[in-house]
């Protein structure tokens, strides 16, 4: 069932079509700095929305109010525009500004929904408040609590990551893949896309159902495991806890491949993917700077830690992190003790996105 049918008041249905057009016009901006991330435009939304019907179960979306699907299906929309927006100091859009584009692209998209005009006309304060944080809590680790004003607000973010998640097959793929000069690296994340057919719910099991060639059929298994498979059991993991106060988990996530003798293999995706290392090697090519910020994005790390995780001296850390902790992208926390490294923390991003009034 379409979710979006769910939806009777009048106003509601109004507001989302004025989302909609909102989307669909900024949208038309797409690309314009960074052609080799995934789609997030329209396409992506609208499979978010049919993913809600696919793999989240009946049960879970009766106990969930109108104005909770009219605040979900806002989020489906407007999630990803802050991928748009590109602070000055990011510019010119190197892989480190990929990076930090893609890891606050969540929080980016909550200070647009607080600051465009547009959609101030469409949002009273109260629900321009819940969707701005739905969609800055689609992305990234889930706090330990959430504040809302809605019973089932956590169940509404756990919805939409596992739903915005689970957008991996050909249908966001982009047309233009094998035309578009892209990074290795960018290159292998599209890659397997191209040979999921289908995500679906089998009892309390995630699937994901992919045809591919007879050849390189054990190399494209693992590159589909490694990039969608391990992705989707993260997700799952941390929503879990939030689904179980409803009775409810996800048990695992399933991947059913079929060979097809037929299916013309590509020849690109041939060449990268005999060697079941390129990952690894990839990661090993990374620029320092970005080898620096990923190694603390999950957690803060002092200079003796951060040289010993990247294999690297305390000098050659030293001289490459200056640069990044000017431009904000790592903040400095200091104590007596000792100083930490932290990419970029929540309290910091509104003033390195350069938004002063934000309205809350």
């Amino acid at each position: 069932m379409d979710i979006t049918c769910k939806l009777k008041n009048r106003e509601f249905i109004s507001d989302l079509d004025r989302v909609k057009k909102f989307a669909e016009d900024i949208w038309q901006k797409d690309t314009i700095y960074h052609p080799e991330f995934t789609l997030h435009g329209m396409h992506h939304s609208k499979n978010v929305i049919e993913n809600i019907s696919k793999i989240i179960p009946v049960e879970l979306l009766d106990v969930l109010s109108e104005r909770d699907i009219y605040y979900l299906l806002c989020a489906c929309y407007l999630h990803d525009i802050g991928m748009l927006f590109v602070p000055t100091t990011l510019l010119p859009i190197t892989s480190v500004a990929k990076f930090v584009i893609r890891k606050i692209h969540g929080t980016t998209s909550r200070f647009m929904i607080h600051n465009i005009r547009e959609l101030s006309a469409i949002f009273n304060d109260v629900d321009r408040s819940a969707i701005g944080q739905l969609c800055e809590l689609h992305t990234g680790d889930l706090p330990m609590t959430m504040k809302s004003h809605l019973a089932h607000f956590p169940l509404l973010v756990a919805i939409l990551r596992i739903c915005d998640a689970c957008d991996v097959t050909y249908r966001r793929s982009s047309r233009l893949f094998d035309l578009m000069k892209l990074e290795t690296e960018s290159y292998i994340q599209w890659a397997p896309l191209h040979y999921i057919q289908e995500v679906s719910l089998v009892e309390k099991n995630i699937v994901i159902s992919a045809t591919i060639p007879a050849i390189p059929e054990d190399s494209l298994r693992f590159l589909i495991e490694q990039i969608v498979i391990n992705k989707l059991k993260e997700e799952a993991s941390q929503i879990n806890p939030i689904l179980k106060e409803y009775n409810f988990k996800y048990t695992s996530v399933k991947l059913e491949i079929s060979v097809d003798d037929y299916l013309l293999s590509n020849e690109k995706i041939n060449k990268l993917v005999r060697n079941k290392d390129i990952i690894n090697r990839l990661n090993e090519k990374r620029p320092l700077e970005l080898k620096i910020i990923s190694s603390i994005q999950k957690k803060p790390l002092n200079e003796s830690e951060l040289a010993e995780k990247i294999g690297i001296s305390i000098m050659a850390i030293r001289n490459r992190i200056k640069p990044l902790i000017k431009k904000g992208i790592i903040y400095v926390n200091e104590n007596d003790k000792e100083k930490r490294y932290e990419f970029l923390p929540y309290d910091r991003r509104k003033e390195f996105l350069g938004i002063k009034n934000e309205k809350d």
